[in-house]
């Protein structure tokens, strides 16, 4: 199973992208939209997707313990020229304490098209998981899977979908729930709030089983960003002083 802070943070990225030609191209609603409506606009801002670049903001509240984490970074997303490739995409995120962002506290991930690399700042090891190139109606880990390709139609039949009253006139605010098993193990109920004026992402909202709120706000997005594809490029050798850990291979169901 995937990291699930790098599959929300992937949902909200692809949400959130398009190219510059297909923001232009993106539908103005004269009245309150369906949201199958959305769904279309969505789809046809994501096809033309090559890069994005972005920063943003994640806050944990737990439950039971009545504490609020905070992390703050970016994450940047790359479809190289030659699809067959695989898109790349990396996050990183710093802790956050007092205000202050902890440059030694973090969390890092690198998907390079084959692999998931995750670095564990702890103990210094990055374990790689190797993975298949995903592609569209593959069943997959969770709702990673809107990352390679899923259409609007594929979207409405894993989740339950639905428009909510947003408390500014500025959004949508679009209610996902899950409708298999194995997404439910990972929430229960999320909230996605996009900008009526392009279809941009500003926040998502994950309610867990076990009642854990984890909220996303996103700032800077960048659709079609200069990125370097060398720096998705796999750490391997790993950087001094760390270990690289392979882990078996992450299978579809």
């Amino acid at each position: 199973m995937y990291s699930k802070p790098f599959t929300s943070v992937l949902i909200a990225g692809l949400i959130a992208g398009g190219s510059s030609s297909a923001l232009s191209q993106t539908p103005q609603f004269a009245q309150a939209p369906k949201v199958d409506d959305l769904l279309s606009g969505w789809e046809k801002a994501l096809s033309n997707l090559q890069s994005l670049s972005m920063e943003c903001k994640r806050t944990t509240k737990d439950r039971v313990f009545e504490t609020t984490e905070e992390y703050r970074g970016s994450a940047k997303l790359l479809r190289p020229a030659q699809a067959k490739r695989g898109i790349r995409a990396s996050l990183e995120l710093f802790k956050v304490v007092g205000g202050r962002v902890q440059p030694d506290r973090f969390e890092k991930y690198l998907f390079s098209g084959s692999a998931l690399y995750e670095y564990s700042a702890a103990n210094k090891v990055i374990r790689k998981h190797a993975v298949g190139q995903l592609k569209a109606g593959d069943r997959d880990a969770g709702v990673l899977s809107l990352m390679f390709g899923k259409s609007a139609a594929d979207v409405a039949k894993r989740y339950r979908l639905s428009l909510e009253p947003a408390k500014d006139a500025y959004y949508f605010l679009v209610k996902v729930e899950p409708k298999e098993e194995q997404d439910k193990a990972d929430f229960r109920v999320a909230y996605v709030a996009l900008y009526r004026s392009n279809l941009l992402t500003a926040m998502v909202e994950l309610q867990q089983p076990n009642g854990n709120v984890v909220r996303w706000e996103f700032s800077k997005i960048e659709p079609n960003a200069a990125l370097d594809e060398r720096a998705f490029a796999p750490p391997e050798p790993p950087p001094a002083g760390w270990q690289l850990e392979r882990i078996p291979n992450l299978k579809t169901p």
